[in-house]
């Protein structure tokens, strides 16, 4: 179900050559068009954003991410960290971030705001005479949360097109996964009206 809404967003600016104009959108008005917006967030995070954040270990305060498409700004943190010993070992990966977007704009959405992007992983092994034992833990959230002094939702701007329609909205949303759990969403359209879902 999740990869068939990836599958069918189509994604532009605003150009009335490219499928419609800003004044032609409408906004999130069911769940449907509300797990869209949150796939497109997704696909940023996962197809641009996180490899450029795990380039190099560091604490990012007002770095600029020069992308195709924009700019971001970046502050938080990504660090690692691997230990092992005769018998057991650790490896862990921390990502922590508040990405600020101002009109950034590439294939896949149009967007302006902050959003946190939370992602860490956690694995262990450990052996002993009767053998073995591994873990591994994940703990992911995207979420429109302005910093960490600050914990209230903000309203993020967001244009794309979704089965032919041009989507612009004001939203907010608040989203998290661990492990092997479904990922539980709320996404707060312009008019104050929330969808609560689960992929």
């Amino acid at each position: 179900m999740f990869m068939l809404l990836v599958s069918t967003l189509f994604f532009n600016g605003c150009s009335k050559d490219d499928g419609g104009s800003a004044d032609d959108a409408v906004k999130i008005t069911n769940e449907e068009q509300a797990k869209a917006a949150f796939a497109a967030i997704q696909s940023l995070w996962n197809s641009t954003l996180r490899s450029l954040i795990t380039a190099e270990e560091k604490t990012f305060t007002n770095e600029t991410l020069a992308i195709a498409g924009g700019s971001a700004i970046v502050n938080g943190e990504y660090s690692t960290t691997r230990s092992s010993s005769s018998s057991s070992s650790r490896n862990s990966s921390y990502i922590d971030v508040f990405i600020t977007f101002q009109d950034f704009q590439t294939d896949q959405l149009k967007i302006s705001g902050t959003i946190r992007f939370f992602d860490t992983s956690n694995s262990r092994t450990a052996c002993s005479s009767s053998g073995c034992a591994s873990s591994y833990h994940t703990s992911l959230a995207y979420k429109t949360q302005p910093s960490l002094e600050n914990e209230d939702l903000i309203p993020c701007n967001l244009n794309f097109l979704y089965n032919g329609q041009q989507i612009s909205d004001v939203i907010l949303f608040d989203s998290g996964k661990s492990d092997n759990q479904h990922w539980s969403v709320k996404v707060t359209n312009g008019n104050n009206e929330t969808f609560s879902f689960s992929i």
